[in-house]
């Protein structure tokens, strides 16, 4: 049982670890898309200037919410046609 536990949370860990990885990608394609600067994207979605570099560089984690707030900013679902 314990095999099987532990086989279960590093299948947790990989599976967060490559969401994680494809949000910092969304992210970093977002922003350098945009015609917005960082400094503008930061102030559209009230994520702090240092915060955003810190996503940027994979220095924090990306959550849901923050790529949710990054997308809102750059207006991306208003540019798909």
């Amino acid at each position: 049982m314990t095999d099987l536990v532990s086989c279960v949370f590093s299948d947790d860990d990989f599976v967060l670890a490559t969401l994680q990885a494809q949000m910092l990608a969304k992210v970093s394609r977002l922003v350098e898309a945009s015609s917005l600067s960082k400094e503008e994207i930061s102030k559209k979605s009230g994520i702090e200037p240092a915060r955003l570099d810190a996503l940027l560089e994979g220095k924090e984690k990306i959550s849901p919410f923050d790529l949710t707030k990054i997308i809102d900013a750059v207006a991306y679902f208003n540019q798909e046609s």
